[in-house]
């Protein structure tokens, strides 16, 4: 009875004094890459976008996370701020409605939003404000 006790301990115990000495610094690295495709590698995530750089108010950006998520594009919280779920809603965005170029200002159009930015996200200058009044341009200023 004494050695079936004594096997049935060491059962136990080997295995626990196995695991309690594994190497610890195996273990695995959790912290959370994405692929950056345009270059083919591992990259951390974005920035959020300065949405004062694009000339754009907090009440702005929490309009466009409401109107893009609205529109089928999870947008995450509606917080104001232009981040990384925000930047990936509006490329969903484009997809959907086949919007191509960089230039914000064709999303903002599209969703019928009655603000514009100032810069698109690339930091280019907007090439889409085009006057579509008819009047003619005033050179006396």
């Amino acid at each position: 009875m004494r050695k079936i006790t004594m096997v049935a301990g060491l059962l136990v115990l080997v295995p626990a004094l196995a695991t309690a000495q594994q190497d610890t610094a195996k273990q695995r690295d959790t912290t959370p890459v994405t692929q950056d495709t345009s270059y083919g590698r591992l990259a951390t995530p974005p920035a959020p976008m300065n949405a004062a750089a694009l000339g754009l108010s907090t009440a702005q950006v929490k309009e466009l996370q409401r109107s893009l998520t609205t529109n089928g594009c999870d947008a995450g919280p509606v917080d104001g701020m232009l981040t990384e779920k925000t930047q990936q809603a509006i490329a969903c965005y484009r997809t959907k409605k086949g919007i191509t170029g960089g230039d914000l200002n064709d999303v903002l159009k599209s969703l019928h939003l009655s603000f514009r930015a100032k810069t698109n996200p690339m930091g280019d200058s907007t090439s889409s404000r085009h006057d579509t009044s008819g009047a003619k341009p005033r050179h006396d200023r």
